[in-house]
């Protein structure tokens, strides 16, 4: 099995060295081999973990989830209704999020139409930020 240098490994799954270091302090990333020179290698396995992380922050999953998902991954007796729960959850999340920002894209539609209005003496949106209304 070919054992590679963090450059070489960064490379291979689109991330940088620091992102490497960085996904192992945080345990995403078992750490690695060393040489005798202290250098670490990494495996193919590991290169595998990188892309595996960032297909799953594409899909807007934070480093607590992706931390499941990877154990999830590694017990090969995990069973898919557990994934299924994780990705139902993300799910949810992502929904509540497009209200929310579904609410505040409303609220500014309706303060540049007042804007839009306004006769250009004073700007009816600051006025109706000064006045804490437009909260969605």
């Amino acid at each position: 099995m070919e054992r590679l240098t963090v450059g070489k490994a960064a490379k291979l799954a689109g991330v940088s060295a620091d992102t490497i270091r960085y996904y192992q302090r945080r345990g995403l990333l078992p750490d690695q081999e060393r040489l005798g020179s202290g250098y670490r290698v990494f495996s193919a396995e590991a290169v595998r973990t990188l892309r595996f992380i960032k297909r799953t922050q594409a899909l807007g999953f934070s480093l607590d989830e992706i931390r499941e998902l990877l154990v999830f991954r590694a017990d090969h007796g995990a069973s898919c209704r557990e994934v299924k729960e994780a990705a139902s959850r993300k799910v949810e999340v992502i929904n509540k999020k497009i209200r929310d920002l579904s609410a505040i894209r409303d609220v500014l539609t309706r303060l540049i139409r007042s804007c839009e209005q306004g006769d250009g003496a004073a700007c009816p949106i600051l006025e109706a930020l000064e006045r804490e209304e437009p909260s969605p």
